[in-house]
């Protein structure tokens, strides 16, 4: 077997894993700079057409630490230097307290 046949079968093995799919915490988009937010920030990146908002929501509530509540404050973005190419939207919530 050559490499490249060798590359080719890693590369499909590790997009076809059946993790590959799955949302995961990531790196947050920052908050715009003329309004500083003091809320903890969770990205989460995902697979738009795999996984729906309330999945998203969730894995973000596990991220977010004491008494507060995961809420979505970007939409999606594409960077593929924070997000995989098999999951490559990212989504950005700001824990914020209970009310």
């Amino acid at each position: 077997m050559t490499v490249w046949r060798l590359l080719v079968l890693l590369a499909a093995g590790s997009v076809c894993a059946c993790g590959a799919l799955t949302p995961f915490p990531s790196a947050p988009a920052s908050s715009a700079a003329a309004v500083p937010d003091p809320r903890q920030r969770v990205g989460i990146c995902a697979n738009p057409l795999k996984t729906n908002p309330q999945q998203m929501q969730q894995v973000a509530q596990t991220e977010c630490l004491g008494n507060t509540v995961a809420e979505q404050v970007t939409g999606d973005d594409y960077r593929l230097d924070v997000c995989p190419l098999a999951v490559p939207a990212r989504v950005t919530f700001a824990c914020t307290p209970k009310k």
